[in-house]
């Protein structure tokens, strides 16, 4: 009996050693693992043609918001892309703006008009985090553009229409900066329209309206000139001196072309009084500004200069040194470049 307890024993002790020197068997490095959330998204496909935005965040709504901002940002690096090209085809027609222009340009018109028609296709939630994944249509991204520029192509013809039938200078010029404008964003506008796949109908029809726009506004400037009536003495003479160093004038001080303005002086002369200075003599200095044929009076610069000194003589020099250099030529100048080309 003792002996087969023994036996026993020895058995049992031997084999509890041997489980304790198994080896561990370690993981097959082919099991797998949870991928995290950021892949899972990955993997989740849109249908063709279709845009596709996922993101990650602490909650449903703010997932779904940046999912949307990830397709407006495709259709925005999409222009952005192609911002050189349609910069270089505006300044062909004679426009210059500069890169915060453009810039705000690019921005204001790649924004998804309609984002918010996004619709998710997935969304889980994972170790606190939710992750969402949206898909769109180009087709129905594109919608909100094409209202777009059908709107931009009716501003735009109706603003060459203005500039072609104008011989008013601002009218004309302020028609051809703002179809200008709304041709810089007709050409993103139908870019991004291009870029979403779908057609633009008009755009042919105003690019030939434009380019007409173009000629004839080109050949507006060419003609046009302030034209001088201005008698010819020595007042006469500053007047002429300072207009001709800032803007094109007539050579022959007549209305050829029929374009520009005519600038006329009103006649005046030299009063001079006694005063506690001695003398003070007072000039009235206005210009008139209107159409070649005298039919239509545009504007009105009209200024007092005056002078002392201790005789007539004198003080009339010194009003001359003061017509020739007093600052309100400035504001002069600031209207006058306004009916500038």
């Amino acid at each position: 009996m003792q002996q087969n307890v023994k036996i026993l024993l020895i058995f049992l002790f031997a084999l509890i050693l041997g489980c304790s020197s198994a080896p561990t068997v370690a993981p097959s490095p082919h099991s797998k693992q949870t991928p995290n959330l950021h892949e899972t998204l990955e993997e989740i496909r849109c249908e063709v043609n279709e845009l596709k935005g996922y993101d990650v965040a602490e909650n449903f709504e703010t997932a779904l918001g940046k999912s949307r901002a990830q397709i407006s940002l495709q259709v925005q690096s999409s222009i952005e892309n192609q911002s050189e090209l349609i910069q270089k085809m505006v300044q062909q027609n004679g426009m210059e703006y500069n890169e915060t222009y453009w810039e705000n340009l690019i921005r204001q018109n790649t924004k998804l008009l309609n984002a918010q028609d996004a619709r998710v296709v997935f969304r889980k939630m994972q170790n606190g985090e939710t992750g969402v994944v949206a898909c769109m249509s180009k087709s129905d991204a594109a919608k909100p553009y094409l209202v777009k520029i059908n709107r931009l192509s009716d501003s735009l013809e109706l603003f060459i229409g203005e500039e072609l039938s104008q011989n008013h200078p601002l009218k004309k010029k302020n028609a051809f900066i703002k179809s200008n404008e709304l041709y810089a964003n007709f050409l993103v506008t139908s870019q991004i329209i291009q870029t979403l796949g779908a057609g633009g109908d008009n755009q042919a029809n105003i690019e030939y309206k434009y380019r007409s726009m173009q000629d004839d506004f080109k050949n507006f400037r060419s003609k046009y000139e302030f034209i001088l009536q201005i008698d010819g003495t020595q007042i006469g003479n500053i007047i002429t001196q300072k207009l001709s160093s800032r803007y094109k004038l007539s050579r022959t001080g007549e209305c050829e072309s029929g374009l520009g303005v005519q600038i006329k002086q009103k006649k005046s002369k030299i009063e001079c009084s006694p005063s506690s200075f001695g003398e003070t003599c007072y000039y009235e200095l206005v210009l008139l500004g209107g159409s070649c044929d005298n039919v239509n009076e545009w504007f009105v610069l009209r200024e007092v200069i005056k002078a002392n000194d201790s005789n007539a003589e004198f003080a009339k020099k010194r009003l001359l040194r003061k017509l020739e250099n007093d600052s309100f030529w400035n504001a002069w100048f600031f209207e006058l470049d306004k009916w500038s080309m």
